[in-house]
């Protein structure tokens, strides 16, 4: 078993630097959906394109007992796109940026024709990423006026995060070091359910997407909140 092999060889991680192997070793003890990524790691990292013949693992999860919306659900470290080259670690590890603004252009647009992959091409071409940094915010501010959407930041407090997406838009959180990253992490609030619980796609955590969120929570590691709606 995949897992198995990990346990048994982290010595395969050790030439990648001490910092992303324990990134790799952590990210298969916490999402167990994405042991197989981290399993492929040694043999597949930094693939110059995507792998769309890869399995879809987005479409292998379904986060029970959360309310659906229309912002589907992708993640960075997905087979398809995760050994892709970006920034410094990898597309699996550094794209939760490119991910993120994927799954709001494809919720409001209704459009697939966009993947990960190719919005973390153009972040690069484009001058939105940094070698290890992952993406500026000019990623969401920018791009999106790029892709047919509309942009706006909100002011980061709990009472923003739940008219905005009351009003039914979506929100790119930029967060600091905290209970969701150790550095510094984006993803999306889809949706607010009737009692005021964020439904949070994280791109990089299915653990953290499989939880509601109380909007204080999110709002106090938030270092800068981007509302969406369709042009």
């Amino acid at each position: 078993m995949d897992a198995a092999w990990i346990a048994a060889h982290p010595d395969a991680y050790e030439k990648y630097g001490a910092e992303l192997q324990e990134k790799l070793l952590r990210l298969a003890a916490d999402d167990p959906l994405a042991i197989p990524f981290v399993r492929g790691f040694p043999k597949h990292a930094y693939t110059d394109g995507p792998n769309l013949k890869a399995s879809a693992m987005d479409k292998k999860i379904h986060v029970k007992g959360i309310p659906k919306t229309n912002i589907p659900h992708l993640y960075q470290w997905d087979l398809r796109w995760g050994y892709a080259k970006f920034s410094a670690d990898g597309f699996g590890l550094a794209a939760c940026g490119p991910t993120s603004l994927t799954m709001i252009y494809q919720g409001l647009t209704g459009n697939t024709d966009i993947t990960p992959y190719d919005m973390g091409r153009m972040a690069e071409e484009q001058g939105y990423v940094i070698a290890g940094s992952g993406s500026t915010n000019d990623l969401f501010i920018e791009m999106p006026l790029q892709l047919g959407l509309n942009r706006w930041e909100i002011p980061v407090n709990a009472d923003s995060i739940r008219e905005t997406l009351s009003a039914g838009y979506p929100i790119i959180a930029n967060v600091g070091p905290g209970y969701f990253s150790r550095v510094g992490h984006f993803f999306v609030l889809a949706g607010i359910t009737e009692d005021g619980k964020v439904i949070l796609n994280d791109p990089y955590s299915v653990e953290r997407s499989s939880k509601l969120w109380d909007p204080e929570q999110i709002a106090s590691e938030s270092r800068a909140l981007y509302a969406y709606d369709k042009a």
